[in-house]
């Protein structure tokens, strides 16, 4: 991960002490958290109505 803040630092010319490349590499990953939540919230709703309908007669 400080390889990839070092890189946006050369990227976008921000200096050493600033917070930005930090910033940017939260909202990425904080995306990227909430993408994965998502799935797998959806396959446990997926699940449970198989599982509901499964048992229905």
């Amino acid at each position: 991960m400080q390889e990839a803040i070092e890189d946006l630092r050369v990227f976008y010319g921000w200096s050493k002490n600033s917070d930005m490349p930090q910033h940017y590499a939260r909202a990425y990953f904080e995306g990227e958290l909430t993408e994965l939540s998502s799935e797998r919230m959806e396959r446990a709703i997926e699940s449970a109505r198989n599982s509901y309908e499964g048992n229905r007669i």
